[in-house]
Order: structure tokens, then sequence, then C-alpha cells
């Protein structure tokens, strides 16, 4: 059976919506994260050939990799994290993020896309220590989300006490004093990565697992050229020497963090996170069924950010978080255990802003998932997102904690680029 079209450019039926001709252009889409996948998948269904290379792709038994650890709700940009974009969202980014938005609404809508694909709509409720319209930046958010088309919205006065009715639904601390809410996509990114990762095979990509980073710089002698530091070494890599390699006719970069390396891109940082993992089947406590949030506030690229950020993923598991902690150049990567000091304060700012909401009860003990506790990993922060091209090579990363809100868009984006390097 023909599955429907979730918007005009992508399918989720097995069959592209462009059958490849004989003398179709083959694209090479390294990595297999979100952004890697929703590339190929937007690629595949325009009438290329993809190729997609790898050195983890998404598994239920092994390794996570950065975007099945995501808290993947639909945000509008900035994200909550505080680390992308300067604090205000831009016209680029709040574009992708609608496209994307209304991609998962209209998965959402279809029951057997919305299992498989993992997607719901949620009514997700922000909150804030000042008055939203005392905020300028606040300000300018509420009035791009009211107009943006976002299902949902709603901002309800305050009462003669000074509360409105969602801080007294949700019966948070007294230092909230203002809220707001929207119905927002979650995305079970279990869920959605293997069936985007079947699908993509079905519709037919071919699967390359690599056993050595790839290098998108130009080779010299057989190896990538050396660069000083006062070069950009970005503004070198044009895919030549990988169209050849993989017989492809252009490349696209979706390796998130790994471009610092790859491509040499100096903007691109690690920013560690993680979120704990409780069972949400109402045995422990009352089932969650709405997302709470609270912003990290001033944002600083250089620091680390705290924010509240508490989400049911789906009918059996909620997540806790959170914090975005930049990682110093060539630093390792931290490695958290329930009981360190990170992740005790991380709960307990969750415990104390959720005492009396839902009659939680359980939260306060602990309640984690006894099989899968804690999810951890670095997100790729930067400034802003880089989705540009340079010769036939084309660039999709960058995306901090907004991989998922901006995918689809920013696929659906790269797909353009790919058609100017193959002049189309």
């Amino acid at each position: 059976m023909q599955r429907p079209v979730v918007n005009e450019l992508l399918s989720t039926a097995t069959q592209p919506l462009i059958k490849p001709s004989a003398n179709a252009k083959t694209i090479l889409v390294v990595g297999a994260g979100v952004a890697g996948l929703s590339t190929a998948w937007a690629l595949l269904d325009r009438g290329f050939k993809v190729k997609i290379a790898a050195l983890d792709f998404p598994s239920r038994d092994a390794k996570r990799i950065t975007s099945h650890i995501s808290g993947a709700l639909w945000e509008y940009p900035p994200a909550v994290c505080g680390h992308h974009g300067g604090g205000s969202a831009n016209s680029d980014d709040a574009r992708r993020s609608m496209i994307s938005y209304h991609f998962y609404h209209n998965m959402s809508q279809d029951p057997v896309d919305a299992k498989q694909f993992g997607v719901k709509m949620r009514r997700t409720v922000f909150f804030f220590k000042e008055p939203v319209l005392s905020v300028p930046a606040q300000v300018e958010k509420r009035a791009n989300i009211r107009a943006s088309g976002v299902i949902g919205f709603e901002h309800p006065p305050a009462d003669h006490t000074g509360r409105n009715e969602l801080l007294r639904e949700f019966d948070v601390p007294k230092e909230y004093v203002d809220a707001y809410a929207l119905s927002s996509p979650v995305i079970d990114t279990d869920s959605a990565l293997m069936s985007m990762l079947k699908l993509v095979r079905i519709k037919g990509a071919e699967i390359i697992h690599l056993d050595q980073p790839i290098s998108f710089l130009p080779l010299v002698d057989g190896k990538p050229m050396t660069l000083g530091p006062s070069q950009d070494a970005k503004a070198f890599a044009d895919g030549k020497h990988l169209c050849a390699q993989y017989d492809v006719d252009a490349v696209v970069n979706a390796t998130g963090l790994g471009s610092k390396n790859s491509v040499g891109d100096k903007e691109v940082y690690g920013l560690r996170g993680a979120v704990i993992r409780l069972d949400n089947d109402g045995k422990k406590f009352h089932q969650l069924q709405e997302a709470l949030v609270v912003s990290a506030t001033e944002p600083d690229p250089r620091k680390e950010t705290r924010f509240i950020f508490i989400v049911p993923r789906n009918d059996n598991t909620a997540i806790l978080g959170g914090f975005a902690k930049p990682l110093p150049k060539d630093s390792k990567e931290e490695h958290y255990e329930v009981e360190h000091e990170e992740i005790i304060n991380l709960r307990e700012r969750c415990n104390h802003f959720m005492r009396g909401a839902h009659d939680l009860n359980g939260i306060h003990n602990g309640e984690m998932n006894s099989g899968y506790p804690l999810a951890q990993g670095t997100r790729p922060g930067r400034a802003e997102v880089c989705l540009e091209r340079n010769g036939r090579l084309i660039h999709n990363f960058g995306h901090a904690g907004s991989g998922w809100s901006l995918s689809i868009g920013c696929a659906l984006e790269a797909v353009g680029h790919v058609q100017d390097a193959c002049g189309m």
C-alpha cells in the first residue's frame, strides 16, 4: 500500500517520489545521524541515487549516536540550551524549523507513520521567572511564535494574584511568574532513526560502513593537505577527491562534531549533555502527558548552561534535562554516572520544579529506567548552522541542540545546494 506523502517533497512510501533515471546523479552523504538520514531521504525522493557512509549507524543494540540521545522536542529557535544563534532566532533557522514542524505534525496525523516513526504532538509549556512581556527578547520570540503557524498557542493573562492559569495548573514554585504553551512534535528518536534508516535503504540508498573518519580536505601525496593555523581549511575542501574515490557527483558533509577534524571547521565545538530517563508507564507516578520547559538564561557559548526539560518521549519513557557544557579544545569527553555531581544537580532542579505538579512523587525518589537510566552525548555546537556549498561539497552540520527541530528544513535546503553542485 502506498504510504501518504507527508509533504510535497518527502514521502514515507517505499518508492522514491521521483524514480531515478538511468543517468541520475549519485550523491555521497557522510554521516548517519538525523541530519545525514534526512538529507539522504530528501535526495532519494528527488530522484537522486544515494550512498550513505558513516562510522556509526543507528542501532538499538550498539552504542547510541548523538541523534539518539537528543531530547527531540521541537522548539522554535533559539533552543532552550542557549548555545545556538546568539540568543535570538535568525530568519533561516525560523524557516527551517517551521518546515520541520509541519512535516512532523503531518506525520503525527497518520496513525501508521506516527507509530512507526515515534512522532506525537504534545502540549508544551514554557515557564519564565520574569513576565514575558517585560523582556525584549521574549517579546520578540513570543510574537514570532504566534505568527509562525504553530498549533495551540496560549498565553493566558495573569489573575488578581499575578499568576496565570498555566502556573496554577502545574503548581510550579512561586519563582515562576509567567508561562505560555503550544503544541509541539515530540520524536521518539529510537523509533525515528531506525525507521529512517530502514526507509532510505528500501528507497535505494547504498550503505557504506567506514572503519576510519573521512577527510574532506584535498589530498597531497595521498594524505589530507596540511594547512597553517591562519588558513581556513574549510575553504579548501571542495569534494573533488571524494567524488572520484566514491564515484559520485557531489558529497554532503553531515558529520556533526566530526567536522572539526574532517573539514577543519574552527567554529564547531563539543557541547556535552545528558538526560535522565524515567519510566513513564503510570506505575511509579502519574503519567506525564505534557512537556515542561524552562530555558537557559543569559546564554554564553563559552559557558555551561542549565535548563529544565521534562518531556514524555513516549507512553513508556520520559526524559529529564538538562545542561549544555562546552568542551575545551582537544579535551576528552566526560563520562557521567548516575551519582555524578552534574546528574544529581539536574535531578534536584527537576525535583524542585515538579513539586506538586501532577503529584509526581515518584520523581523525587529518582525512579529511573533500570535498563537505560542515563543518556549522554556531545552535540555539535556552533554559533550558526553551517549549511553551504563549496564546489561539489555541501555542508549540513552544527545544529547544536536543534538537530531534530531543524532537520527537515535543513535537508531540503541541502538538496537545493546539491542541485546547484550538479548543474541542475
